[in-house]
């Protein structure tokens, strides 16, 4: 390779690395924020007595919903096989939900 390819090459493999790194973080805070806004929720419908089956069920789905994310990405199929029982799991919880 000459000097103008490889410095080419190498500008093109960073500028996906920046990419990659900004993408992965907006999809880290949101997952967090998130994370930390059902538990709120959850903790508060503890606090109440009230059930919370059905923020239960959406921390669920959202966990299975990354999953199924990471395998559009990888074409992993364990990352599937994990969103379907994430997805099956929430599903059961919100056919057995009280006061339905």
């Amino acid at each position: 390779m000459h000097k103008d390819e490889m410095l080419k090459l190498a500008q093109t493999q960073k500028l996906d690395e920046g990419r990659k790194y900004s993408n992965d973080f907006a999809l880290g805070a949101v997952g967090a924020f998130a994370f930390i806004a059902i538990i709120l929720m959850i903790v508060y419908k503890i606090i109440i007595s009230e059930h919370y089956s059905d923020l239960l069920g959406l921390l669920i789905g959202m966990v299975g919903a990354f999953c199924y994310g990471k395998f559009v990405l990888t074409s992993r199929k364990y990352w599937l096989f994990v969103a379907v029982i994430l997805f099956l799991g929430a599903g059961m919880i919100f056919i057995e939900m009280p006061g339905l």
